[in-house]
């Protein structure tokens, strides 16, 4: 007799997951990819208005930040450009400095914290805008700040720790300097 309450539990379980469980999962899980895709679109679109104007406005930050928030998520955002500089390599020769003919590719780092300096102070040297220049290198990475509901679901059903549920890293190559 107890072997057979055991079974009955055991169905009720099995019955209760398959029933129940598995489609919360399953729908978290598509709104989660929902949501990814979202995320890489805007991003992708906010990449493309950035290298073809060359340059960033708190405005068009701002639009950025308020498209990624009205998928329901905190998201992280951060900025790096990587600015190329052409040094001309010259050669002295008996005192005398002459051009070799090659030139020398630099690159210089901005990060995160630099862009968003000048994006939100108002001075006139910056007037809330970043510049570029045509051939840098500019990318923007994004990360969701909390878990959504389907990692933090996972974990509790199966007890380990996940990773974040959203990144997304672009980068592109400035094509004009229309400032």
């Amino acid at each position: 007799m107890p072997d057979n309450i055991l079974w009955h539990i055991l169905a009720l379980l099995l019955t209760v997951t398959v029933i129940i469980i598995f489609p919360i999962v399953n729908t978290f899980e598509k709104q989660d990819r929902i949501v990814s895709v979202k995320v890489l679109n805007d991003t992708d679109l906010f990449l493309d208005k950035i290298k073809t104007k060359g340059f960033i406005d708190k405005y068009d930050f701002n639009e950025f930040k308020s498209k990624l928030s009205m998928s329901g998520y905190l998201f992280d955002i951060k900025f790096k450009h990587n600015k190329r500089i052409y040094v001309p390599v010259y050669k002295n020769i008996n005192g005398k400095k002459t051009f070799t003919g090659k030139i020398k590719v630099m690159n210089e780092i901005f990060t995160d914290s630099e862009i968003k300096k000048s994006l939100f102070n108002d001075s006139k040297d910056f007037n809330g805008i970043y510049y570029m220049k045509r051939g840098d290198e500019f990318t923007v990475i994004v990360s969701s700040k909390v878990k959504s509901k389907v990692v933090k679901l996972k974990e509790m059903l199966f007890g380990i720790n996940m990773n974040d549920s959203f990144y997304v890293k672009l980068n592109a190559v400035v094509q004009n300097e229309a400032y």
